[in-house]
Formats: structure tokens, sequence, C-alpha cells
């Protein structure tokens, strides 16, 4: 299956992009996570700090006939009557953690004073003036952020609680978005990185079938460049580059052949010619026969130092023969020159 190429490029492309996809998927979750924990918190400071002024709007619009301490009561139980926050709970109380007034909306699961002791334990320990905690109760997850302050110079503990309900659908949405995206992409962009791959070496295939028809017959025949300035056709230049060294080395290898048996033919002639001329005639002295057979003696010599050439020439694939060998000059009285 990975023999090929083109599924090994469409596989490293699709591994490539899934592992980005993943991680951008991973990014952008922690990033939505962390932008509505923040947002969230931000609100719950909002939402506290307005909660004050608004009682201190409502303590200076009580009449003086009220002990202090009765006017500031009655400001935050006005002040909580007037509030109508979707998904939000507010708790106030006293410097000995009594409840002085609560707003609870009346579409969430509401928490319970006894749920959020803890938290009043926790912040009369610290000199925090405000701390923010996760509480997970009546099946549901709850943001909450508890705040020390002063109204007319009596400390207050202010305690907003907002419900996650809606921020985890929002996260469950967006990861469920994700798991079905996600795997979508991968499998189009698979079956993208193999077309692109196929595309990408259909050239290969053109050059590989063009050279499949070369042989030592057309030699002649080049691979087609239809763009010398990327790899491919870098590729086919030296491809064909390398079609014209074995051109030329075809081409002296035959010039060689012709040359060589050129010059292995005039002392085979000579030395033939000589032996019919002596087994013709069957009153010939010894001096001839003697004559003849230096002839062919001399001839055997030259065959051996051509054969000699030959096999240097093959081996080192030098300069041709007919430049280092002698030529029988014709005539009779057999004289050589070289």
């Amino acid at each position: 299956m990975f023999n090929s190429i083109r599924i090994r490029l469409a596989f490293w492309f699709t591994s490539i992009l899934a592992l980005i996809l993943v991680a951008f998927a991973v990014s952008a979750y922690l990033f939505l996570t962390y932008t509505i924990r923040s947002q969230t918190d931000r609100t719950l400071k909002e939402i506290s700090h307005s909660f004050v002024e608004m009682i201190e709007v409502e303590h200076e619009e009580i009449d003086n006939q009220h002990s202090e301490t009765d006017a500031t009561t009655k400001a935050i139980i006005e002040a909580t009557e007037g509030l109508h926050y979707r998904n939000y709970q507010i708790f106030i109380f006293d410097q000995q953690n009594r409840l002085l007034a609560r707003e609870s909306p009346g579409d969430v699961q509401n928490l319970g004073v006894d749920q959020i002791g803890d938290l009043l334990a926790r912040l009369s320990h610290t000199d925090r003036e405000a701390m923010f905690f996760d509480l997970a109760a009546n099946d549901n997850q709850f943001r909450l952020m508890a705040a020390k302050d002063k109204i007319a110079d009596e400390p207050y503990t202010i305690i907003v609680a907002h419900s996650l309900r809606e921020e985890s659908d929002l996260k469950r949405i967006f990861l469920i978005a994700l798991l079905i995206s996600i795997p979508i992409a991968v499998i189009l962009s698979c079956f993208g990185g193999y077309f692109l791959a196929k595309k990408a070496l259909m050239p290969v295939v053109m050059m590989s079938d063009s050279a499949a028809q070369i042989g030592a017959t057309n030699l002649n025949v080049r691979l087609p460049v239809k763009n010398k300035s990327d790899e491919l056709g870098n590729l086919a230049i030296v491809f064909n580059s390398l079609l014209q060294r074995l051109e030329n080395s075809f081409e002296n290898q035959r010039r060689f052949m012709a040359d060589a048996s050129h010059e292995l033919r005039t002392p085979l002639a000579i030395v033939r010619g000589e032996s019919e001329i002596a087994l013709s005639k069957d009153d010939r002295s010894i001096e001839d026969y003697k004559e003849s057979l230096e002839i062919v003696h001399d001839e055997s010599k030259r065959l051996t130092k051509l054969v000699e050439n030959l096999i240097y020439v093959g081996s080192c694939r030098r300069r041709p023969i007919s430049n280092s060998v002698c030529t029988r000059v014709p005539g009779r009285d057999r004289s050589r020159s070289c």
C-alpha cells in the first residue's frame, strides 16, 4: 500500500493537517474556556460593585428616623428586592456571617446558604478583598465571587453566584462541532492530498513513460521539459544530459568498432594473401617460403598489437585505435609505414 509515492504523500499531508487541526481545536477550546471564565469573573465583579452602589443609593433615600443599622439593613433589603439578574444569585452577610438578604432568580436551581458556608469561613481567614470559587451543587456547576466591602462604615460580605449551565452547554456544543468537523476535514484532506500528489507527480509519470521508450536505437530522443525552474524540470534536464552522454558514448563505440574492423581487415588480408601465394605453387624455393613466413610472422605481430590496443582502449575508453596503429602501404615490396 505504501509502495506508492502518491499514497505516502497523501498520508503525510493528511497526518500533518490532522495534527494542525487537533492543535488548533485544543487551542480554540482552551481559549474559549479561558474567555468564558474571564468574562464570568468580570461580570461577577461588576454585579458586586453595582449592588454596593445600589445599596448606597437606597441608604441615602431612607428617612433619618431609622437608626443607622436599621437604615443599612433596610437599604440592603430594598436593593436586593430591586435586583433582577438572570442566572445570578446574590447573598449578603453581616460581620457575624448572618444572612441579611439574598436575591435568587426563579429560572435556575438556587444555592442554599449551607452550601456556601465554607466560602465564608475561607474568606474570613484571609486578607484578600475578593476571592473566586468553583462549586458543584444540585447537579450544576457554579462560579462564585466572595468580596468584603463596607456599607455605611460597616463591614459586609457579598457573594455573587452564577450558574455555569449555559457556558457548559456552549462549550459542549463547540466541542461536538470540533469532533464532527475535524474528522470530516481530515477525510476531505486525504482525498485532496491524494489528488494533489497525483497531479504533482503526473510529470514524473510522463517522463517515466518517455524514458521507457528510449533504447539504443533512439538515444537522440529527449524528455520534455515544461518548466526549467522547478525540481522536475531540473530532473528532466539532468536526465537529458545523461542521454546525451550515453549517445556520445555509443557513437564513439560505433566509431571505435568501425576503426577496429578496418585496422584488422588489412593484416588479415595480407596473411591470407601470403598463405595463398605460398600454397599456390609447388616449385617455390625455401627462400620464398621463408619470406612468406616472415611476412605472416610480421602481420601476426601486428595483429597481436592491434588486439592489445583493442583491449586497452575497450577497458579505458580512450582515443580511437586508428590513431595508434600502423597501416599497410599497398605494393609488392611489402613495406610498411606508421
